[in-house]
């Protein structure tokens, strides 16, 4: 799995900006899929916005990455861990679901050669060890 610059929410200060994904079309789908009870944005820290859904199955958590169309489904309260739901993959236009197995990529299978410097500091001194904590973290 290669993972493109801005993976970690973080770019050296020379390196363009990383852009907003699409929040409004993120809520739009997530509203078209359940009630959407609560809704956390991403900050300095976490580098993710989180969505809390009412399904008739039960509560769920979403999660989307704050500067690329990535998102994971997980259990509510978000402990970390994520849920592979395909049935609801295609209700979210335009971002890439990722699965809890994906996301529980050892991090040294990932092919990390496009993130910047500033990116592999901050892998160096948090050292996640999968994809998924890479990828939607609370670094600060």
């Amino acid at each position: 799995m290669q993972l493109p610059r801005g993976a970690t929410g973080f770019r050296h200060v020379d390196s363009p900006p990383l852009a907003p994904v699409d929040l409004r079309a993120f809520k739009a789908m997530a509203h078209s899929v359940g009630h959407v009870l609560d809704f956390h944005p991403a900050g300095p820290t976490p580098n993710f916005h989180l969505l809390t859904l009412r399904l008739p199955s039960g509560d769920l958590g979403v999660v989307c990455h704050a500067s690329l169309p990535l998102i994971a489904f997980a259990p509510v309260p978000f402990d970390g861990s994520f849920l592979s739901r395909p049935d609801l993959s295609s209700s979210f236009f335009g971002f890439d679901t990722l699965t809890a197995e994906a996301l529980a990529t050892p991090l040294a299978r990932a092919d990390l050669s496009l993130l910047d410097e500033a990116e592999h500091r901050q892998i160096r001194h948090w050292r996640p060890a999968t994809v998924g904590e890479l990828l939607f973290n609370h670094w600060d």
